[in-house]
């Protein structure tokens, strides 16, 4: 039950995302990272390991799916950089002397997430935690 919701947020978090993603790309950025924040913790329910925080599950993420070969190495660096990414949207008017990232960057940034999303999804799916 816990997995079927985590991956119903990040779907719905994924559908905003792609509505932004033409004409906005930088504000769907946080919404693609709760995606893939959600659906790692999903992964990592199936494993019986919980993390909350963000932090926790992007060092959950190399322990426990990438370290033993359950997850490539490249969706940890994903997460990594759109979780570092998240943080410069989120928190940029804040910190204005930061570089922003441009529409080019952020749509890289998004067909990345789009990338993690659908192999931890297929993730699931081998671990038989959705069909």
């Amino acid at each position: 039950e816990t997995i079927r919701l985590y991956v119903e947020e990040a779907r719905e978090r994924w559908k905003a995302a792609e509505k932004l993603r033409a004409e906005t790309p930088l504000f769907a950025i946080p919404l693609a990272y709760y995606s893939m924040f959600y659906l790692a913790t999903a992964a990592l329910y199936t494993l019986n390991v919980v993390r909350t925080k963000h932090e926790g599950v992007r060092n959950a993420l190399s322990e426990f799916l990438v370290l033993p070969g359950l997850l490539e190495e490249e969706y940890k660096e994903t997460y990594q950089r759109l979780l570092a990414s998240r943080v410069s949207v989120d928190y940029r008017p804040f910190h204005p002397d930061k570089k922003v990232l441009t529409d080019d960057e952020a749509r890289q940034l998004l067909a990345d997430a789009e990338r993690f999303i659908a192999r931890i999804e297929r993730f699931l799916r081998e671990r038989g935690a959705i069909e």
